[in-house]
């Protein structure tokens, strides 16, 4: 197990380079993106950013930051030197703003943004055109609170963890109607806190991180396969192609790599 101090880190993605990226939430001062070897944990860019940022996402060669205090999303991409991004251009909902940016993911070959709006308790969907340029095709309004994590299955497929209730949704595209199908996956039991990101493994397992829980994972249909209960304040979980699992801790402001000793069996 390797743990490293990164000051209340967020989401977690591995970027163009193989390199794991992170973004540090200070909620009175500035905050940070970081880049990290995944392998040893050791922090190779440390580079200030907007504050009171929410999240990171990331397609191809951008990086996406929702920021908590004006409610949009800031496109960067990564500068030509060390600890520098380029700014390329800022996103919002247009006549009805996102607010509470949270988890963001990209459909049909990156050219399909979806964002969960945890705050109004919504989720917007943008055509990206190019870098500076992501107009609005329309948002629906979920009848649950807080849509926070996202995760695509596939360009017909994806998951909504919710935060507040912790719970999973799954979303599955109608061809007929042209709409999203909303139903609900599972629900955490108690104890549960709040529901931060899910995943989807090789082996077609539902990772479900529960901040103040742990982990619990879930079948393809939803049973459930096993409880990870590791305290509180675990925000995400990226799996390796090792099986090694990266944890963001964000109400102790640390890193942890550490192999859970899974397989599919």
């Amino acid at each position: 197990m390797i743990n490293v101090t990164i000051t209340q880190p967020r989401c977690l993605l591995i970027d163009n380079n193989g390199s794991l990226v992170t973004i540090e939430q200070i909620s009175n001062g500035q905050s940070y993106f970081d880049r990290l070897d995944p392998q040893t944990l050791t922090l190779l860019e440390h580079i200030p950013i907007n504050a009171m940022v929410a999240n990171i996402g990331h397609y191809q060669d951008k990086f996406y930051i929702g920021i908590n205090n004006n409610n949009t999303i800031s496109v960067f991409k990564k500068g030509q030197t060390n600890n520098s991004l380029v700014y390329l251009t800022n996103i919002n909902g247009g006549a009805t703003p996102m607010k509470g940016v949270r988890d963001i993911i990209f459909l049909n070959n990156g050219s399909t943004m979806v964002v969960a709006s945890a705050d109004n308790n919504c989720i917007y969907y943008y055509a990206v055109v190019n870098d500076t340029y992501y107009p609005l095709i329309n948002y629906t309004t979920v009848n649950y609170n807080t849509p926070h994590g996202l995760f695509p299955l596939n360009d017909s497929f994806y998951y909504v963890a919710a935060w507040s209730i912790p719970s999973i949704y799954s979303y599955k595209y109608n061809t007929q109607s042209a709409n999203w199908t909303q139903s609900l996956f599972a629900t955490a039991p108690a104890p549960s806190a709040y529901g931060a990101h899910i995943f989807v493994d090789d082996c077609n397992r539902r990772w479900f991180t529960v901040y103040g829980y742990g982990i619990r994972i879930y079948d393809a249909n939803g049973a459930s396969l096993g409880n990870w209960s590791i305290g509180g304040g675990y925000f995400d979980a990226l799996l390796l192609d090792n099986y090694v699992l990266i944890l963001s801790n964000s109400a102790n402001s640390k890193l942890t790599r550490i192999d859970p000793q899974v397989t599919c069996d």
